[in-house]
């Protein structure tokens, strides 16, 4: 039987104090948080006097649900006393669910409704901009098209060139010009020097802008691509660089290149509850409960 995690209600204290001086502070620095600050100040702290309410014996249901979660089930009725807190604690989730229902609607339609008036007013531009930016690219992309295509002109040409020059030399060699052939030896190996040519594309410099290159790959076969990693021609995990609000820059994190749905599997197994385990390689299926109140009683 795996350990059950005790909960230390003092722990709890402490974390909840953390995360509200959080949820202040975050709201506090907040852009433009200035102009809202007398709200945002009322709201928090109705806000921080929910929680206390909600959170109202939570010490004590703590300290008798540490008492049951440490040791294992006697019978009967001590599974019973265990639902029964178990459903208790549903409640009290529901009722500080439901305490802070009306505040954290108003907050999310006045976060949608903002956010739809930003969009409505940078669509427009991110549209043209994007079409520009495609356009332009088009004309950059066709450019180096062509200056690719000039340069493999020209290493033909030279190669051609410089066989001919390497011909002759050989030729004026043989017949006893090593002077003549020296020369052409030297002119061939000029020839032969690969050829750089001026970037095609103007510089951007002037204008403030720039040309980032870039790869875009699809996903034509996903068998296939499983196929390879499955076989060991490419790695499943792969070191990708971590991105998010307060990441260090070069922080680097192992990512799978395949991932599992999740909803798709939880279907799956609620359809096919143990049969999936033999019908889907890789999957382990067990069989578990979830205890929770009707509402009914």
């Amino acid at each position: 039987m795996p350990e059950t995690e005790v909960i230390d209600p003092e722990l709890v204290d402490e974390a909840l104090t953390k995360a509200l001086v959080s949820q202040r502070t975050a709201l506090q620095e907040v852009p433009g948080a200035a102009v809202f600050l007398v709200a945002l100040q009322t709201l928090l702290k109705e806000s921080e006097d929910q929680v206390s309410v909600c959170l109202r014996g939570h010490k004590t249901f703590l300290a008798s649900a540490d008492s049951v979660l440490k040791r294992k089930l006697a019978d009967e009725d001590d599974w019973k006393r265990c639902v029964a807190m178990c459903i208790d604690a549903q409640k009290r989730e529901a009722q500080a669910a439901s305490a802070f229902e009306m505040s954290t609607q108003f907050a999310f339609r006045l976060h949608k409704a903002l956010v739809g008036m930003r969009t409505l007013a940078a669509k427009p531009w991110e549209t043209v901009k994007d079409r520009l930016s495609k356009h332009a690219g088009t004309w950059y992309m066709e450019n180096e098209r062509l200056k690719k295509e000039a340069a493999e002109r020209i290493a033909k040409a030279s190669e051609k060139e410089s066989r001919d020059l390497k011909a002759e030399a050989e030729e004026a060699i043989a017949m006893g010009y090593m002077q003549q052939g020296q020369e052409l030896l030297r002119q061939a190996q000029m020839v032969a020097a690969p050829v750089s040519l001026p970037s095609a594309t103007p510089s951007l410099a002037d204008v403030g802008g720039k040309v980032t290159p870039k790869w875009v790959v699809t996903v034509t076969d996903v068998v296939a691509l499983a196929k390879a990693i499955v076989e060991g021609r490419f790695p499943l995990m792969v070191s990708v660089k971590k991105r998010g609000k307060g990441v260090p820059e070069g922080t680097m994190e192992e990512r799978p290149l395949l991932v599992v749905d999740e909803v798709v599997l939880r279907a799956l197994v609620d359809r096919m509850g143990k049969e999936l385990e033999r019908k889907l390689p890789g999957v382990s299926v067990t069989e578990d409960v979830a205890i929770s109140g009707t509402g009914r009683k």
